[in-house]
């Protein structure tokens, strides 16, 4: 069977909340599970391969950065190495509402992006429409039809590596549908998560 969806997981020094993350992808044929470990320090690479050799339902290919080499250069890797119609992004402290992943991929239809709602820790939903799709520009929002994608990559930076992703998509002539579906559980704030290190200027 083809692969549909590629979701991409880039992870850093995350040994437990990874495997959340990889536990809340649907185990289907039509699914690929591309982790990429950016030269992490603790447990996390030695964990998804644990976790890879013992739940071969899920169709799980590793990589990994020898240094830490940032969440640009990693993401890049990812999307260099997907093979799917569609690529999805789920951050490594994150995780999927699973079901509600499985139902919005019955959206995949060859649009260009099909956007999705994001929860948050605090219960409320980050709602993804016609007007407010420019203002949240992280990568769990949609799927994108990987031939779309194209040559689109990040900024070699080590977060915030999303916006110049953001703007190449949408300055391009597409197709886009918004599914009213909340697939999404976004871990924010999380103290000590790069978004929270970065909002705060203390990584680069």
């Amino acid at each position: 069977m083809s692969i549909k969806v590629s979701v991409l997981v880039p992870v850093w020094n995350q040994e437990e909340l990874v495997i959340r993350a990889l536990e809340s992808v649907p185990r289907r044929d039509d699914i690929e599970v591309l982790v990429c470990d950016d030269g992490s320090t603790d447990n996390t690479l030695k964990n998804v391969r644990a976790y890879a050799k013992e739940h071969k339902d899920l169709n799980i290919r590793i990589l990994f950065n020898r240094e830490n080499k940032g969440l640009g250069y990693t993401k890049n890797k990812l999307y260099d190495n997907a093979e799917g119609e569609y690529v999805y992004e789920l951050d490594s402290d994150d995780a999927l509402i699973t079901q509600e992943f499985e139902r919005a991929m019955s959206w995949l239809d060859g649009t260009d992006l099909v956007f999705v709602n994001l929860r948050i820790n605090d219960g409320r939903t980050l709602v993804l429409n016609e007007g407010s799709k420019n203002t949240w520009v992280g990568g769990a929002s949609k799927f994108v039809r990987r031939e779309y994608l194209g040559d689109i990559r990040c900024e070699n930076v080590r977060v915030f590596e999303d916006i110049v992703v953001n703007k190449g998509l949408m300055a391009k002539p597409h197709t886009e549908k918004y599914t009213g579906l909340t697939v999404y559980l976004y871990n924010w704030p999380r103290e000590g998560s790069l978004c929270w290190l970065g909002s705060r200027g203390l990584i680069k």
